[in-house]
């Protein structure tokens, strides 16, 4: 069978793979109040909007029909999703549809990083990588739940896409539509506002673009997401008066304050140290205040804060259990699940849970050596360093900020492509050797 026949069979396999654990998760899964918390804030975003044009979480809508005040407390990405799967009724009623639209696209997700794996691996170690994102149990139940796990990680997959393939073909269209990708992502989560600034030194690399068409790759890149971010936000100043709602931001710095996540170090504030802080109120929605709070403790602890800043909370971040929730691969409480039940769910859960130690460890080293090497001028490969920039980026972010394991899962798929480089290193060092035998 030729390459190209090879790849095909492999596509096809991972895929239908992805597809397979995907549609048996949304369809024998239930979950435990599915529209609370952030997913009823996402459906009650997305029935204003149909309903009433209006962008607002408020239920005044729903109980009473009366069109509610706007707010922008979370972006319009998820909402507008949803939306698309509305009917004129209320209820539980549209969701079968959204989540299997949400299963399709966690398959497509993989397919999206199989094509990334394979412009920088053979063909084994990319079909590994992919098949880690096909069976992992967080990817896989990202489908079931109304939250933004699922399109965030498409998106950004897509995005990542488009720029490798931009800047591998010296083509300014792929990045122009990296651009709008990962506009749409900040739509969807806004933790990606600054990865394109963080992107930016690449394009200053010889191997990685070239002089003539530096401008324009990076106005491809740029423009899309400056539009999508200053639209949202001259919205923002004509609907409440305000750029954004501060409140995201302040709780983004205050969860992820807590050493160890506990309060005064006591167990039973684990995984939500700031409901037993005192200081919380006051704190609310005042991202200045959070940091001043912030800079206290450092000053009080400085060994052990920089400690939690630098090791603890990437290793929260990159862990198994999603601690701010119920555990395990889940976030919220399922009632029943397939992975409590059924062969296939069961053993692929087993194989992730019992390899995520050890990928995460060799994804980080290939992430550290990627890097070093392209900072020492070497070159690396595009995918590679493009892989390595952002698993950087989004570990540098949520150390700064909340650590919670959920916020990890778009990167999974990142971090299996990048476990695998080490394999390759070793197989093409001792490879000569073997054949010389």
């Amino acid at each position: 069978m030729s390459r190209q026949g090879w790849f095909l069979l492999t596509a096809a396999a991972v895929v239908l793979s992805a597809l397979f654990l995907r549609w048996g998760a949304v369809n024998q899964t239930e979950i435990n109040g599915p529209l609370r918390k952030d997913a009823g804030d996402y459906y009650r975003y997305a029935y204003n909007l149909k309903h009433f044009g209006v962008f607002s979480r408020s239920d005044t809508g729903i109980q009473s029909d009366r069109a509610p005040s706007p707010d922008a407390l979370r972006p319009p990405g998820y909402p507008l999703f949803i939306a698309a799967f509305l009917d004129d009724g209320k209820g539980y009623s549209f969701m079968p549809r959204v989540l299997m639209a949400q299963a399709v696209l966690g398959a497509a997700t993989v397919l999206i990083y199989l094509l990334i794996f394979r412009t920088c691996l053979r063909l084994p170690l990319a079909a590994a990588a992919a098949g880690l994102a096909a069976i992992s149990p967080h990817l896989v139940n990202s489908s079931v739940y109304l939250l933004t796990e699922c399109l965030f990680t498409f998106l950004v997959g897509v995005s990542l896409l488009a720029l490798i393939a931009g800047l591998k073909r010296k083509s300014w269209p792929f990045i122009a539509g990296a651009g709008c990708a990962m506009a749409l992502s900040l739509l969807t989560r806004g933790t990606t506002l600054y990865l394109a600034l963080f992107i930016l030194p690449l394009f200053f690399m010889k191997a990685v673009c070239p002089r003539y068409m530096r401008v324009s790759a990076l106005s491809a890149l740029v423009i899309p997401i400056a539009l999508a971010h200053g639209a949202w936000t001259y919205r923002n100043i004509g609907a409440i008066g305000e750029s954004s709602d501060p409140t995201l931001t302040a709780n983004f710095l205050q969860h992820g304050m807590y050493i160890n996540m506990m309060y005064e170090g006591r167990p039973e504030t684990y995984g939500y140290p700031y409901r037993a802080d005192p200081l919380s109120d006051e704190m609310q929605g005042k991202p200045g205040r959070v940091l001043a709070e912030i800079g206290k403790r450092f000053l009080d602890e400085p060994a052990r804060y920089a400690a939690w800043i630098l090791v603890g909370k990437p290793m929260l971040f990159l862990s198994w259990n999603l601690t701010e929730s119920v555990g395990d691969a889940f976030v919220y409480a399922p009632i029943t699940t397939p992975y409590g039940y059924s062969t296939p769910f069961f053993i692929t859960h087993r194989i992730s849970k019992a390899l995520h130690a050890p990928v995460m460890g060799l994804a980080i080293m290939a992430m550290i050596v990627v890097l070093w090497r392209a900072v020492k001028g070497e070159d690396v490969g595009v995918a590679p360093l493009v892989l390595s920039t952002v698993m950087l980026y989004f570990i540098i972010l949520h150390a700064i900020g909340s650590p919670f394991p959920r916020y990890s899962i778009p990167t999974r798929p990142i971090a299996y492509g990048l476990a695998m480089l080490p394999l390759q290193w070793l197989w093409l060092r001792i490879s000569p050797r073997i054949r010389s035998q």
